[in-house]
């Protein structure tokens, strides 16, 4: 009898061993699936260049893009989540002691499949565009996007929190970035100034980095570092970009200043006003300036600020019960 209880007992504790490790390996599972310190970790390297050897036309016909190491092994995510993209795509990066290039190779089946319509700036509805997300402090929190179209238009926000789709897209840098159609594909060059950008004062820099290509004419969504439909997550997600060395320290300091005249023409002035003499002019002067104060604080001042060369408004007829919103376009209160 007592025989017969231990091999009960023995199975028993066995079936509960195996139970054990089962829900173990699931559970170590969906932590290294949740959690991006156990993703994998991709590495690109930038190569530092002279800036009088690239010419920003976006052709990427510079014999120092050769030298460049290439960013590939790119997935798909949307239609096919995990699949491999249906297009290549090469990216490389330089950079110098003022900035930081983006060279881009878009490959495509046939120059009739590439989208590219213009539009205003950050507008992506329609034309195939290509972005570029830096995590420069490398926080796991917040990230820099830039990006171009294949027509030209820019793209750029920020994003304050660990989420893609809630940028902040008041953030309008002073970039440049050009690109050029070919039967092959489209190619882009970016340059994106560290003036532009916010980063730790340190020998080595070690930021965050995805890029991802949009391709409307299939409703094709393609990731270096893919995020699955499923999980949340955005900037403490992306792989690293290292090789930027000796940075010098970047002051940021920012100077906008205008001067406007005018001048009104009177045909008949008024002949009880002896100061009327047909003719007035009057002027007037101002300044945005920027100071960065280290690289967390930017001190911003503003003395008799013109808005005169703000991009107007789009036009729009409202036929509806509810007031029409325009995004606030003036630079200082966007700031």
């Amino acid at each position: 009898m007592s025989s017969l209880f231990k091999n009960c007992f023995s199975k028993v504790r066995s079936k509960i061993a195996l139970i054990t490790s089962l829900v173990l390996v699931t559970t170590s599972q969906s932590f290294a699936q949740e959690n991006p310190k156990n993703a994998i970790n991709k590495q690109v390297t930038a190569v530092r260049a002279d800036s009088d050897t690239i010419w920003l036309d976006g052709r990427l016909d510079e014999s120092i893009w050769t030298t460049a190491l290439t960013m590939s092994n790119f997935i798909q995510k949307e239609p096919v989540e995990g699949a491999p993209p249906t297009d290549l795509m090469t990216v490389k990066f330089l950079y110098d002691d003022d900035a930081l290039y983006v060279g881009a190779h878009m490959h495509a089946q046939s120059r009739e499949w590439i989208q590219a319509p213009l539009g205003r700036r950050d507008d992506v509805r329609l034309g195939e565009y290509i972005m570029i997300s830096l995590d420069t402090f490398l926080d796991r929190r917040t990230a820099y996007t830039f990006g171009v179209t294949a027509s030209g238009v820019r793209l750029d926000h920020f994003h304050p929190e660990d989420r893609e789709w809630h940028p902040d897209r008041e953030f309008d840098p002073v970039w440049k970035a050009q690109t050029v159609i070919t039967d092959k594909g489209w190619t882009a060059e970016m340059r994106i100034p560290f003036s532009q950008l916010r980063f730790n004062n340190k020998p080595s820099q070690i930021w965050g980095i995805n890029v991802k290509r949009w391709i409307p004419s299939r409703n094709e969504e393609v990731y270096w570092v893919m995020i699955p439909r499923t999980v949340r997550g955005w900037a403490s997600r992306f792989g690293q970009l290292h090789g930027i060395h000796g940075l010098p320290p970047s002051y940021r300091v920012e100077l906008f200043p205008y001067v406007g005249g005018r001048s009104t023409f009177t045909s008949t002035p008024n002949p009880a006003n002896p100061f009327d003499n047909r003719i007035k002019f009057s002027g007037r002067a101002g300044a945005d300036i920027k100071i960065g104060l280290g690289p967390n604080l930017t001190f911003e001042a503003t003395v008799n600020p013109d808005f005169g060369q703000i991009e107007a408004d789009p036009a729009e007829v409202n036929l509806s019960a509810f007031e029409t919103f325009f995004r606030e376009r003036r630079p200082f209160f966007i700031e």
